[in-house]
C-alpha cells in the first residue's frame, strides 16, 4: 500500500538490498513447497531462466554470465557452472533438449551444449539487441530440423535451423510497423 501523503514511511519495513542480489527460487509445483534457491551477486542478477529436462537450470544474468545449475552439483550458496559470457546482459534463453540458446542486449546469440558444458557456436547477423527468441522443437510430430527464431531491437525475427553446424538463416521476418519493438515471440504448435 502506498501511504497517504501526511504519513512518513517506515524504511525498516522494506528490504534494502538491491534487487539484483536477490536469489532465484526453484520450486516443486507438485508439492507447491520451495525446494532450493539460487543465490547470486550484485553482479550476478538473473535475467533468463531455462529448464533443462528434470537435472537442471540454465540462468543468464546481467553481467552477461551464462551458468549451468545442475541437481547434485552445487550447493545453494555456489555460483553454478560458468559456460561462458555475452558483453553485455542476456535477455533470453532457450532449452532444446541438451542445447541452449542464449540471446544478449549485445546482439549476439550463442549455442550451449550442457552436457559439454560449453559454447559451441555463434548465430552470426545479429547488429541490434536480441529481445525474444523461441523453438519450435517437435521431433516426436516431425523429422524436420529445429528453428529457432530470434527477434532483434531492429523490428527483425531471424529464424535459423539449429540442429546443423552451419547454422542456416531461413530468412528474416521484419515488422511492417517502424520502430516496433517484438518482446515476444511464439511458434504455433498447429502450424
Amino acid at each position: 500500500p502506498v501511504p497517504a501523503a501526511d504519513e512518513e514511511e517506515d524504511e525498516e519495513d522494506f528490504d534494502s538490498r538491491p534487487s539484483s542480489a536477490a536469489p532465484v527460487d526453484i520450486l516443486d509445483t507438485k508439492r507447491v513447497q520451495g525446494l532450493r534457491n539460487i543465490k547470486g551477486t550484485s553482479a550476478a542478477q538473473v535475467t533468463a531462466v531455462g529448464a533443462i529436462g528434470v537435472a537442471g537450470l540454465i540462468t543468464g544474468h546481467k553481467d552477461g554470465s551464462v551458468r549451468l545449475w545442475v541437481k547434485g552439483k552445487q550447493r545453494s550458496d555456489e555460483e553454478g557452472i560458468r559456460l561462458g559470457r555475452h558483453d553485455g546482459e542476456v535477455t533470453s534463453l532457450v532449452v532444446v533438449g541438451r542445447h541452449a540458446f542464449s540471446g544478449s542486449i549485445d546482439g549476439s546469440v550463442r549455442h550451449w551444449n550442457t552436457l559439454k558444458e560449453l559454447c559451441v557456436g555463434m548465430l552470426p547477423g545479429h547488429v541490434e539487441g536480441v529481445t525474444a527468441m523461441c523453438a519450435a522443437d517437435d521431433k516426436a510430430a516431425s523429422p524436420e530440423p529445429t528453428i529457432l527464431a530470434v527477434a532483434a531491437r531492429d523490428g527483425g525475427i531471424r529464424l535459423w535451423f539449429v540442429d546443423r553446424e552451419d547454422y542456416a538463416c531461413l530468412g528474416i521476418i521484419v515488422c511492417p510497423e517502424p520502430d516496433t519493438l517484438i518482446t515476444a515471440i511464439c511458434f504455433d504448435p498447429d502450424t
